[in-house]
């Protein structure tokens, strides 16, 4: 393409009185004979291809499955789950009612992507937003991005904790667009249970646990695959619920009803990212340790029984897991650079908070939460952690502690 040295217009080809090509301007009277061949060459610079799969960087700490290439003979080959929800999140959880010396025991970890907004545990009212209350009745941390909660404790003792069930990708149902909140199951139950008269009997207490769990149940397939498991006091002891919308292979289970543990029957002591039927490794070897505990602990000092329950959610896995996969192995969670929910982004994983909740036969209750890992400067340091372990505050610099009495 060429212009006009005139008028700077653009120039055209057309035949002069010879019937020989010549340039002309279609506004000025400029004429150029084309005499001979006239080339102009262009280089393109090439458009850079965007790697989708997120680059060299982004294949660190990937899991991988024995499997030769069949070209190369590589012996292995490796493969990325991505987080498509911001919730995705890996917890266990230890629990019993059925302590000589304790009535309710709960001992947790949460691990989940460090930048995750999350405000601490405090006395609150889900229905008040951001704000905190001493007058409150519900005691529980919360996620700030859904506003529920994955692990609470009302005053009058009721509980109630969730885990997610691992799996690549939730079917949704016909009809739905999006998945509900699984945070709502905890929050709902704990808004319900903190306004009810403590000490019932032992049926009553079983019945409304039911009811619950079985309008979960019928709703269940709106969620994610999830586990609930949740509990009431009554006169005899705490009686603890538990449902999922998974089977132990993944499939979505639709109208399951829930399983009833009443304070004499002997329960599960762990749960995590699988079904409560088929647990974890680390579930195994954690409740077996949660549960030497608890038989060894002395009945006067919950602050001899809090300080073991944290040395069990801070033990690690030899080696400490170093791919996705490898997670279910560990109770505690060091940090792990994963490809995170945002595209083409890597964030740190890792546990975040433990959290140790008591509550003994005569009644006085206990929650201590201790921050775990969390981000400084742009990596995961470790925040609380057993004596050696490098922790920035020790045992206890950033824990917050409630007390109260139930009854």
């Amino acid at each position: 393409m060429l212009f006009c040295p005139t008028c700077a217009n653009c120039l055209i080809i057309q035949l002069d009185d010879q019937g020989h090509n010549k340039w002309s301007c279609h506004t000025c009277p400029y004429e150029f004979p084309i005499i001979r061949q006239m080339t102009t060459r262009q280089h393109l610079k090439r458009k850079e291809v965007d790697d989708v799969m997120g680059g060299e960087e982004a294949w660190k700490n990937v899991d991988s499955i024995d499997a030769p290439c069949p070209k190369c003979e590589n012996p292995k080959a490796f493969f990325m789950q991505l987080q498509i929800r911001g919730s995705d999140t890996m917890c266990v959880i230890f629990w019993t009612t059925s302590s000589p010396a304790y009535s309710l025991v709960i001992a947790s970890n949460r691990d989940e992507f460090l930048s995750r907004p999350t405000l601490p545990a405090s006395w609150h009212d889900f229905s008040n937003g951001r704000s905190s209350s001493s007058s409150s009745s519900i005691l529980s941390a919360r996620d700030s991005t859904g506003g529920g909660t994955w692990l609470g404790i009302t005053r009058n003792g009721a509980f109630a904790t969730l885990t997610n069930f691992t799996e690549l990708s939730a079917p949704l149902p016909p009809g739905l667009d999006a998945f509900e909140s699984r945070g709502r199951l905890v929050r709902d139950w704990l808004s319900h249970a903190s306004t009810r008269s403590p000490a019932k009997s032992v049926g009553e207490a079983e019945m409304e646990v039911h009811e619950y769990l079985a309008r979960v149940g019928e709703k269940g397939e709106r969620f994610p695959g999830f586990n609930l498991l949740i509990g009431l006091p009554s006169d005899e002891g705490t009686v603890v619920g538990y449902i999922t919308n998974r089977t132990a292979d993944g499939q979505v289970e639709r109208g399951r009803e829930g399983d009833i543990f009443l304070p004499t029957t002997q329960s599960p002591a762990g749960m995590s990212n699988s079904t409560l039927t088929n647990p974890w490794a680390k579930v195994t070897s954690g409740s077996a340790r949660f549960n030497v505990i608890l038989a060894q602990a002395p009945q006067d000092d919950q602050d001899a029984v809090v300080e073991q329950l944290f040395d069990l959610l801070w033990t690690s896995s030899t080696p400490k897991p170093a791919q996705r996969s490898e997670l279910r192995n560990s109770v505690l969670i060091s940090p792990l650079e994963l490809p995170a929910a945002t595209e083409g982004g890597r964030d740190w994983y890792a546990t975040r908070t433990s959290t140790v909740i008591v509550v003994g036969r005569d009644g006085r209750a206990r929650l201590v939460e201790r921050d775990t890992f969390r981000i400084e400067n742009g990596e995961a340091v470790l925040v609380n952690g057993p004596e050696g372990s490098g922790a920035v505050q020790g045992r206890s610099g950033g824990e917050r502690v409630f007390e109260w009495h139930i009854g």
